[in-house]
């Protein structure tokens, strides 16, 4: 398995919400790929009743999007691993 899953798995703030739902995207983080998508719709998907789980590396901006929103208003249901 990969150590960053491994890792993203184990924190504490995952692990205390096992009985959510959780909607994950593996990937390059690039326009490609779509993870604008989960940025675009990210205050709607944590109204309801779920974890979203990003784990990947590329464009600085979709990083920082992933960074921010872990360590802001979404601390708990976002877990991110770049």
């Amino acid at each position: 398995m990969n150590p960053k899953i491994d890792i993203l798995l184990s924190t504490s703030a995952f692990k205390s919400n096992l009985r959510r739902y959780i909607k994950g995207f593996i990937g390059r983080l690039d326009w490609q790929k779509g993870p604008d998508v989960i940025r675009d719709s990210i205050q709607e998907l944590m109204g309801e009743d779920v974890q979203v789980v990003m784990l990947g590396s590329g464009l600085a901006e979709l990083e920082q999007f992933m960074q921010t929103s872990e360590a802001g208003a979404y601390t708990g249901s976002l877990q991110n691993s770049t």
